[in-house]
């Protein structure tokens, strides 16, 4: 399971500086589509890090 959030984290960090340098709507909506499935209280510190990291780029 370590493994997998670690894989995941990576990816959606990835995504997320994809969407920092883009100005499309659409990447966006899909971020905040998947901003729900990285929220939780038990997240470990890579996927936290990833969630912070898409609610800092759809609140700017």
């Amino acid at each position: 399971m370590l493994r997998f959030d670690r894989n995941s984290a990576l990816r959606t960090e990835q995504a997320v500086e994809a969407a920092r340098r883009t100005q499309s709507g659409r990447v966006r909506a899909q971020l905040a589509d998947l901003y729900p499935y990285k929220v939780g209280h038990g997240a470990s510190p890579g996927i936290a890090q990833a969630r912070d990291s898409i609610r800092d780029l759809l609140s700017s």
